[in-house]
C-alpha cells in the first residue's frame, strides 16, 4: 500500500480547440463546422515517453483538436519541470529530460526505478481526479480518455486498470477513462531494456560497469584506453559514450574470439534481467495487462515492425525479445486481447481494442514525420507514419473505441 512521503505541486499543460481556426481547416478540407459541446469539450490525458516532457505531446494536440478534444498533460516524474535539484544550485541533478534515462529508470537502485513507474501511474490517477475539481465549464470531466506514448504506454495499463476498477457508484465516474490509444509501448521492462537498440547498449555497459567482475575491470580499463580512439569524441554525452565502448568491447572480443569472457558477459546479464525484473515486477504493465482486458477498456495501440527490409523495426522498445517470450510490445498487446487489424473497423455497439502494426516509421514516428537516426526509415515513409497514427489515433478516441479508421493500407500489415 503506497505511503505518502511528501505532497508536491505538479504543472498540468491544458489545450483547447480554437474554433475560429478549427473550422476554417475544417471547412478547407470539407468537414462540417464544429460547435463545443453542452457539456464542454471533451478530455484526452496525454503522457509522454522517457527522457521526453509534456510540451512533446503537443505534436498531438492538432489532431485531436480536429475532432472537438481538450487535453490535459503533465510530465512523468524526474523529467521535465520535475527534475530533482538536490543541492539547490537551480540546476536539477536528475531529470531525464535532460540528462539520463538513468534518472528514471535507475539501475543502481532498481527499487527507485519501480517506484517511479508507480508514481507515474498514480500521478495519472490524481489528474484524473483533478480534473472534476477545476471549476472549468468548458470541459467535460465526465468524458475522458488517454494516449500514452513510450514510457506513457508502459505506464497506463497499471493506471487504467485502477481507474476502470469499479469502486463505488459515485466514486467510478470521477476516475472512468472511456478509451485508451498506446503508441509505441511494450511490458516486460527489464528484458527490452536489455534488448533495445536504442538504450539496451547503454544499459548492458552501465551494468557491466559496476558488476564487479573480471570481465567489468577489463571494460572499464577499455573504456579509459581502447575505446577513446573510436568514442572519445563522445565523451561528453554519458549515454552515446558508453554505449559506444561497450559495442567496440564487445566485438573486440567477438573478433578475438574470447568465448569465455562473452559467457561470462552473458551470465551477467541474465543475472541481471532476473533481478531486476523481480524488482520492478509490480510496475511492469505486463502484470495489468489481463485486468484491462477483463474490463472491456476500448484500447488502441501500434508498433512499429518494420518492413523487412531498410525499414527497422522499434529500436526503442523492441516488437518481441529473443530472451523473453512475453517481452516486447506485442506480447502485452496480446494479453490486453487487442485484435490485429490492417483495414477500417466499422462501428461497432461496444467499444473494440485493436492492434495496427506499422511497416513505415519509427519508434517516435506518432510525433514527428521526420525520419529518427538510425531506424532506417525514409523521409517519405516517416512522414506517411506519423499522418497515419495521428489520424487512427484522433478517429479510435473520437468514436471513443467503436470504429477505427485506416486510409492507407500501404503503411501497416497483418
Amino acid at each position: 500500500i503506497p505511503k505518502v512521503q511528501s505532497m508536491a505541486n505538479v504543472p498540468v499543460q491544458v489545450t483547447k480547440p480554437i474554433l475560429p481556426v478549427l473550422n476554417g481547416i475544417r471547412a478547407q478540407i470539407g468537414m462540417d463546422e464544429l460547435m463545443m459541446p453542452e457539456g464542454g469539450w471533451p478530455v484526452v490525458i496525454m503522457q509522454h515517453g522517457i527522457t521526453s516532457k509534456k510540451e512533446d505531446m503537443l505534436a498531438l494536440t492538432a489532431a485531436l483538436s480536429m475532432q472537438g478534444f481538450a487535453t490535459v498533460a503533465i510530465d512523468h516524474p524526474v523529467h521535465g519541470e520535475r527534475g530533482i535539484d538536490v543541492d539547490g544550485d537551480g540546476t536539477d541533478d536528475f531529470n531525464a529530460s535532460t540528462g539520463s534515462v538513468l534518472a528514471y529508470m535507475n539501475l543502481q537502485s532498481l527499487l527507485v526505478a519501480r517506484d517511479n513507474l508507480r508514481q507515474s501511474s498514480a500521478d495519472l490517477l490524481g489528474l484524473r481526479l483533478g480534473l472534476n475539481f477545476i471549476n472549468d465549464t468548458s470541459l467535460n470531466t465526465m468524458d475522458v480518455s488517454f494516449i500514452g506514448h513510450s514510457l506513457g504506454s508502459v505506464v497506463a495499463p497499471a493506471f487504467i486498470s485502477q481507474a476502470n476498477n469499479p469502486l463505488a457508484e459515485q466514486v467510478d465516474p470521477l476516475f472512468n477513462v472511456k478509451s485508451v490509444a498506446l503508441a509505441s509501448g511494450g511490458g516486460g521492462l527489464a528484458s527490452f531494456l536489455l534488448e533495445s537498440a536504442s538504450f539496451g547498449p547503454f544499459v548492458q555497459g552501465s551494468v557491466l560497469a559496476s558488476a564487479g567482475t573480471a570481465e567489468s575491470a577489463e571494460f572499464i580499463s577499455y573504456m579509459s584506453n581502447e575505446a577513446v580512439s573510436n568514442c572519445g569524441a563522445l565523451a561528453g554525452n554519458q549515454q552515446a559514450f558508453i554505449s559506444c565502448a561497450y559495442n567496440e568491447y564487445v566485438t573486440s572480443l567477438t573478433v578475438g574470439g574470447e568465448t569465455s569472457k562473452l559467457a561470462n558477459i552473458q551470465g551477467v546479464m541474465t543475472q541481471f534481467a532476473f533481478a531486476s525484473q523481480t524488482a520492478l515486477d509490480s510496475g511492469d504493465p505486463t502484470n495489468y495487462a489481463a485486468a484491462v482486458n477483463a474490463l472491456g477498456t476500448p484500447v488502441y495501440m501500434n508498433v512499429v515492425v518494420g518492413d523487412g527490409e531498410g525499414n527497422k523495426k522499434d529500436q526503442v522498445i523492441p516488437p518481441t525479445t529473443s530472451i523473453n517470450p512475453i517481452a516486447g510490445s506485442l506480447p502485452l498487446a496480446k494479453m490486453m486481447g487487442l485484435m490485429t487489424v490492417a483495414q477500417s473497423q466499422a462501428p461497432t455497439e461496444d467499444g473494440m481494442s485493436y492492434l495496427v502494426q506499422f511497416t513505415k516509421g519509427h519508434h517516435g514516428s506518432v510525433l514527428t514525420p521526420a525520419p529518427a537516426e538510425g531506424s532506417g526509415a525514409t523521409v517519405e515513409g516517416s512522414a506517411a507514419a506519423n499522418t497515419e497514427m495521428q489520424l487512427q489515433i484522433a478517429s479510435y478516441l473520437a468514436t471513443r473505441g467503436k470504429a477505427l479508421l485506416i486510409t492507407n493500407t500501404d503503411v501497416v500489415t497483418n
